[in-house]
């Protein structure tokens, strides 16, 4: 969806993987003069610590966004950031 300030990305988790992000699209987006947010998502805390790991002090990354309400789709749609009691 365009807005007056970019995109809205609504379409899921697909992606290349982190690495091959930082490695091979990060670069190619330095042309672009926009801030550039990268999505952080993962199964396990672990994950999403190793993605912000990679990330950190990459050329051209402004920010992070975390993840953390989108549903897992492996684990029935529970939400990674819920607590049951």
């Amino acid at each position: 969806m365009e807005t007056p300030s970019g995109l809205l990305n609504a379409i899921g988790l697909q992606g290349v993987g982190i690495r091959a992000f930082v490695r091979d699209i990060l670069p190619r987006m330095a042309k672009h003069d926009t801030a550039l947010l990268v999505n952080v998502c993962g199964d396990t805390v672990d994950e999403y610590a190793e993605v912000a790991r990679v990330c950190d002090g990459a050329p051209g990354i402004a920010g992070l966004e975390v993840n953390i309400s989108c549903p897992n789709v492996k684990k029935g749609g529970m939400a990674f950031g819920a607590t049951r009691a």
